[in-house]
């Protein structure tokens, strides 16, 4: 039998921290109903796959280790009538498929990998015409207010690569291959990205996942402030 627990955390998704609640509270506005091909990159083994579920795709999960796809597959099961996904443990630059996607959401992934405009031309060589495709990173100059030190060499684990991106050193790149964009959101200010690091120093006091529920509203004021924004949402479409 599952838990009331576990089914009101996925409902309200409360391992989420308060930003990352925001940004998907944003995107799911773009996410497409009906029996489409959806690609999922770098989840996490968060809500994502099941939320596309539940709009009736056919998700495609694409994790870097088996830890994340351990993570979906406990939550989906506990959806058993949401049957049509599926998770591949590999790098978004060796998936192999024989399906064209609808959709694609990559969420605070990009900036985690060095040959960023490969994965970018991998996306546009298995997407259909008029795809849609959602990336959320850090922007380039004020993405990582106050975290700077996160920010590795490439080879010295899967950490950030870069900070972020500006909104047009995105678009140079997509653009190359055939994504243009449609709209762009922007988040965050110093005051976010102060209740962040304090997220961040508590992230392992399970009082944190109800401080954070309480929270909500308050992220939800502070990100009304467009200042030294923190995080982009940028959606895209493929013209052809």
């Amino acid at each position: 039998m599952f838990s009331i627990r576990k089914l009101i955390s996925d409902k309200f998704v409360v391992s989420h921290r308060t930003s990352n609640w925001l940004q998907h509270r944003l995107m799911e506005r773009y996410y497409i109903n009906g029996p489409i091909n959806s690609l999922a990159i770098g989840t996490g083994g968060g809500p994502e796959v099941l939320r596309l579920s539940e709009r009736g795709n056919f998700v495609t999960a694409v994790e870097h280790d088996a830890l994340a796809k351990d993570g979906i597959s406990k939550q989906m099961a506990r959806y058993p009538d949401l049957d049509k996904w599926n998770c591949e443990v590999t790098a978004i630059e060796d998936f192999a498929t024989s399906k064209f996607y609808h959709f694609v959401l990559m969420s605070q992934v990009l900036e985690h990998i060095q040959n960023d405009d490969q994965v970018i031309q991998k996306l546009s060589s298995i997407t259909a015409p008029h795809a849609r495709l959602i990336i959320s990173t850090p922007t380039s100059l004020d993405g990582l207010l106050g975290r700077e030190s996160i920010v590795v060499p490439v080879a010295t684990g899967p950490d950030h690569v870069r900070v972020g991106y500006q909104g047009p050193e995105l678009d140079f790149i997509c653009t190359r291959f055939n994504f243009f964009l449609i709209k762009r959101f922007y988040l965050g200010n110093p005051l976010l990205a102060t209740w962040l690091l304090f997220e961040e120093k508590h992230a392992h006091n399970n009082l944190m996942k109800i401080i954070n529920l309480i929270a909500r509203p308050l992220v939800l004021s502070l990100s009304l402030w467009r200042y030294r924004s923190l995080i982009q949402i940028s959606i895209y479409t493929r013209m052809h």
